[in-house]
């Protein structure tokens, strides 16, 4: 099975907003043009959390294609908005599974990218107290697991369990409404604690809304 390799980054904007720092990454020689003419690139969304913080997800077809989006990214942010913004995080994981697609916009369709069919997005990490990453994902797929139950859930567009290191994940799920993002962090903290209890440690939970996503967010997996 293909993986997916994504890199999550997320920003506090020191000057102006989070919709204005969104309108520099789509327009002309933003971000999002960058990142399309980059090999392997799949999409790229950017998720305001609050209007003064952001998450920026790109996916690309290999590990080192997602590394090199790292340099693009922070060569852009410094020409283009230089102290207005701060990175906070930066991490860069393989996707284990990547269940769904994140946006109906193909690749190609990127001069079709709008707010209209924004997607609403909840992004948390964990650390593996006990154990690996790769057997907890184990117990995620097994019968049953938070990746059937999420599947099954009203607004359901895509969920995928990244791996950063053998004990940092990432969990990310997208969904048609920001309610429906926000029950599902309700449940999925409530399969944590009865399937895994003291094995995890949540160590960051976002819900954002897709101030734009361009691109197939995965691929659909068995």
């Amino acid at each position: 099975m293909d993986r997916n390799h994504v890199r999550v980054a997320t920003y506090d904007v020191r000057e102006g907003l989070v919709a204005q720092v969104a309108e520099l990454a789509q327009g002309p020689g933003g971000m999002l043009e960058i990142y399309h003419g980059l090999p392997g690139f799949r999409s790229y969304a950017l998720l305001e959390v609050d209007p003064v913080t952001c998450i920026s997800v790109s996916i690309w077809e290999t590990h080192d294609e997602a590394e090199v989006a790292v340099n693009e990214a922070a060569t852009w942010v410094a020409t283009h908005l230089g102290s207005r913004i701060e990175r906070t995080s930066n991490v860069v994981g393989d996707s284990i599974f990547w269940d769904g697609v994140a946006s109906d916009l193909q690749v190609g369709d990127l001069d079709a990218v709008t707010t209209d069919k924004a997607n609403h997005v909840r992004y948390a990490s964990f650390q593996v107290t006990e154990g690996v990453v790769a057997q907890v994902a184990e117990s995620v797929m097994a019968p049953g697991g938070i990746r059937e139950i999420f599947s099954s859930q009203p607004g359901f567009r895509a969920y995928s369990l990244i791996e950063v290191d053998p004990i940092n994940f990432l969990s990310i799920t997208i969904w048609d409404s920001h309610e429906e993002a926000e029950k599902a962090t309700s449940t999925g903290a409530e399969w944590v604690a009865t399937h895994l209890s003291h094995r995890v440690h949540r160590t960051v939970n976002f819900v954002g809304d897709a101030l734009f996503w361009a691109g197939i967010g995965g691929l659909p997996t068995a």
